[in-house]
């Protein structure tokens, strides 16, 4: 479903594209294909079109197209981190967070990031009207991969830094092995994993 580009006049920039298509593409960016096709295939994405579509423009017209979709290359502007997508709340209150879901942290943090934006962002997400069911993570996760790709990443960003400042304070509290074990690596792991630095502030959400 979502990660696949689909056929839309409008070109998609850092607004408009989705966290599955941001996975598609970084995929392909990342791949062992030849660079050259991977402009060509990128460019169709971004375009909406097919590669075919590209390979029959003008080589003026594809330097040109290169040129509006150099963002991809670069690292994702800031952005207020989501709140409400759809049925969906994010939660930004570390509390309301159980342990089950922190251990799922660790295991898609470890499974690469990229790959698993969006089973990162099921597990700090609650159904509106309704309870969180840890069975339907799955459904959750393919449901995010339709969402706002910037808004769903500064959201991760914002939780992070939430989390991090939560274990510094609470982790010498902590006497559960496998609960400090599994805070420790997040605390090692996640300071540098989402450009912390050079994104929003904690203040940004509201």
């Amino acid at each position: 479903r979502s990660g696949r580009f689909t056929h839309k006049r409008n070109m998609k920039n850092w607004q408009t594209i989705t966290v599955g298509e941001y996975q598609y593409l970084m995929k392909i960016i990342h791949s062992d294909m030849d660079e050259f096709e991977k402009e060509i295939q990128v460019c169709a994405c971004l375009k909406g079109c097919t590669p075919t579509d590209i390979e029959a423009m003008t080589f003026g017209g594809f330097i040109d197209l290169k040129k509006e979709i150099s963002w991809i290359f670069s690292d994702p502007p800031k952005a207020k981190p989501v709140r409400k997508w759809k049925r969906y709340k994010f939660i930004y209150d570390i509390r309301k967070i159980n342990t089950g879901r922190y251990a799922s942290i660790q295991f898609f943090l470890q499974a690469g990031l990229v790959d698993n934006l969006h089973n990162l962002a099921a597990t700090i997400i609650k159904p509106r009207w309704r309870r969180y069911d840890a069975t339907r993570h799955e459904d959750y996760a393919e449901d995010i991969k339709d969402a706002p790709f910037l808004s769903v990443y500064s959201g991760l960003v914002f939780f992070c830094r939430l989390f991090i400042e939560f274990i510094r304070v609470n982790l010498d509290r902590i006497t559960e092995p496998k609960m400090k074990e599994t805070l420790i690596y997040l605390r090692h792991n996640l300071d540098g994993l989402f450009m912390l630095n050079d994104l929003q502030s904690t203040s940004d959400a509201h």
